[in-house]
Order: structure tokens, then C-alpha cells, then sequence
């Protein structure tokens, strides 16, 4: 049997007062969805293990079946694989964001202000242009999103300081203190100083180089990777998974939602099991714009879910289901229990399953 999960990035929510007292997917009435819930199964799913902050890194490998023993403490190493970084033995991966300061040096963006894709790519090559150490190197991901690749005898000491959690603090509070990292942050003030507002450009979560075991290693089954951001990417080379780039999708509520829907498509011919993942969503609640999550909803359910229902000619199992919360209140994450629903496009098979755990939700899908 073909299956297909389709994972919607911090989709589920609270109930919102502006939404009429209802959750942004209730308020999006998402048609699609809905009829696939009417004649599929439906219950919670357990997506963020025990002792883990909610983040789409242990909660999309928890889903993919990985046990969390295996998951990695920092996610910027899955990143630079995204990147196609050669990351050798004796080196560290940390994520790097340009961050706005106020005149008082006080965080008040952890994603840079409101500036273009050329402003952030000027920014990232003004300051890689500046490292003169050979133990530094600084790769721009796009937008706000760097990594810095470091030599592991430079790191003696970290402290880390995710900078979406602290912004309002004094830019010298979140420096690590790690003589490297400082003299970094310190020298990026100086090459951004010049700029109208004021910038820095500030290391954190640390990340070693790690393995995981492949996707055909768990489930001996051949899969594809549907994804454009870049931790999912890094999550589905890791794992074996084909993982075709593609021309037209972002990591936000512009990407190319049929773009996706037709690789999907393409790829389920040859593989037994693909992976969509969606992210705008996750960044709509980030940006605690509740409406622009509703209106991404929609257009998930109309150019995704319903191109994928009706072009899949196979018979084929279809999971939707989010990764964690991310709350449009205050822009977090929670890692409480997922709702999802599972489908088939040939048998109407409608029951309320309960809570499952996230781990055993392939095992679900190929028994279904």
C-alpha cells in the first residue's frame, strides 16, 4: 500500500476570540480536510517525546518513526546537510541569526526587522567577508538564517541563548561565553554599525555531527521527501529519503503550493511512502497573525489536499497531521497532542481511533 503524511507545521492552535471563538483551522472550514475526516480515521497523536522542548526537529523524527534516543540536542548540523555543507569530524555547527537592536542595544527582532532577501544576503556576505580566522566560517541559508561552522578545539565553553525566547534582553547578556563567539558578535556590531538601524548578528544552538537511521533501515520501505525548509531537508537526506529540490516553494505562506501537490504525485509512482511537509503555518503563528494562518489553511486544502485527491490514481493512504502547536497568541510553540486524520481514497473506513503514539504512526498507516 502507497501512503502519503502529509504534516502541516504548527498547525493546530488555541481558540482565538477574534476567530469567533474557534481554532484557525476550525475557523478556515478547510472542506478537503474535512471530507477526508468524515470517511477516514481520526484521533491524537503523541508527537513530542517525554524530556523534549516542542520543536519541529524531535517531533517530525518522532513521526517518521526514529526512537528518541537517536534524536540530535541541536538541529544546525541537519541544516548544513540541507545545505550540502562538507562538515568534517573535527567541526561544530552553530545557527547564526541577524538580529535588530534598539539604541540600547535591546533585542527587538530575532529575525532582523523588516528587510528584504537582498538586505539579508548583503548583511550575511558584509560579515563573512570580515573573518579572517580559519576556524570560522559563516554560511547564509537565506533571510534571517546563517550557520557558523567552527572547529571543535574553539569551543570550550557555551551558553546558549535562542534568541526568538529573549528578545527585549541587552544583546551583552545573550553572548556567549566562549571568547570565539564573543569576539563574533562584537565584531559583527562593528561591520553592521554603519547601517540606519542597528544589527548584530547573534551564534546559538550548538550542533554535532550525527547519524540516523534511514527511513528503509526502520520501515523497509523506499521513501521521497516532499520539503523545502531546510531542518525537514536535512531531517530527509539523513534518512535515505529522495529529497528533489524545488523552484517555486519557500518556507513560508508564498511558497508554490501545487508545485508541492504535483512532485508529491510524481514521486508516489516510484516510492512507496512520501513526505509533504508545509511550513507557513508554523510562521503565520510566529508572526501571531491568526488570519494570515486561516487564509494559508485554506489554500493548503484547495491547491494541496484537494490536487493531491484528485490526481493520485492509485489506491493510497493519506495521513494529515501538524508536528507540535504553535499558539498565534504568543507566537510558541506546545507540545501537547496532535490531531490527525487518515484516509483512504478507495474504502470509507470513518472511526475515532484515540490517542496514538507518534512514533507508531508509520506502522499505522501501512496496516491501514
Amino acid at each position: 500500500m502507497k501512503n502519503i503524511m502529509i504534516i502541516i507545521d504548527g498547525m493546530n492552535d488555541d481558540i482565538l476570540e477574534e476567530l469567533a471563538n474557534m481554532t484557525p483551522y476550525e475557523y478556515a472550514s478547510p472542506k478537503h480536510m474535512e471530507y477526508m475526516k468524515a470517511r477516514g480515521v481520526y484521533g491524537l497523536l503523541k508527537t513530542c517525546p517525554d524530556g523534549f522542548t516542542a520543536e519541529s526537529l524531535c517531533c517530525i523524527l518522532t513521526l517518521l518513526g526514529q526512537d528518541k534516543g537517536v534524536i540530535p540536542l541541536g538541529r544546525a548540523y541537519l541544516e548544513a546537510l540541507a545545505e550540502a555543507l562538507d562538515i568534517k569530524d573535527d567541526e561544530v555547527v552553530m545557527r547564526c541569526n541577524l538580529v535588530a537592536l534598539d539604541s540600547h542595544g535591546r533585542l527587538i527582532s530575532s529575525t532582523g526587522g523588516i528587510l528584504n532577501e537582498g538586505q539579508y544576503k548583503k548583511f550575511s556576505t558584509m560579515m563573512s567577508s570580515s573573518l579572517e580566522r580559519e576556524s570560522i566560517k559563516m554560511h547564509h541559508m537565506g533571510s534571517y538564517k546563517n550557520l557558523l561552522v567552527i572547529k571543535k578545539e574553539c569551543i570550550t565553553e557555551i551558553t546558549d541563548f535562542p534568541p526568538h525566547q529573549n528578545v527585549g534582553k541587552n544583546i551583552q547578556d545573550l553572548v556567549s561565553r566562549n571568547k570565539i563567539l564573543q569576539e563574533f558578535v562584537c565584531q559583527s556590531l562593528n561591520v553592521l554599525n554603519k547601517q540606519e538601524h542597528k544589527y548584530a548578528f547573534l551564534p546559538w544552538g550548538l550542533s554535532m555531527k550525527a547519524d540516523l537511521p534511514s527511513f528503509y533501515t526502520l520501515h523497509k520501505t523506499k521513501a521521497a521527501s516532499v520539503c523545502h525548509t531546510e531542518i525537514v531537508r536535512g531531517i530527509s537526506l539523513a534518512m535515505g529519503m529522495d529529497t528533489p529540490r524545488m523552484s517555486e516553494t519557500t518556507a513560508d505562506i508564498d511558497t508554490n503550493l501545487k508545485e508541492k501537490a504535483n512532485l508529491a504525485i510524481k514521486l508516489i509512482k516510484d516510492n512507496d511512502f512520501i513526505l509533504v511537509h508545509v511550513n507557513g503555518t508554523d510562521e503565520a503563528s510566529h508572526r501571531k497573525n491568526p488570519l494570515e494562518k486561516v487564509k494559508f489553511i485554506k489554500r493548503i486544502d484547495e491547491e494541496l489536499i484537494k490536487t493531491i485527491l484528485e490526481e493520485v490514481k492509485e489506491e493510497v493512504n493519506i495521513l494529515i497531521t501538524s508536528d507540535h502547536s504553535t499558539l498565534s497568541s504568543t507566537g510558541n510553540h506546545r507540545g501537547d497532542l496532535q490531531p490527525f486524520i487518515l484516509f483512504n481514497n478507495r474504502i470509507n473506513r470513518h472511526k475515532q481511533l484515540g490517542i496514538i503514539d507518534g512514533k507508531e504512526v508509520i506502522r499505522l498507516m501501512k496496516d491501514f
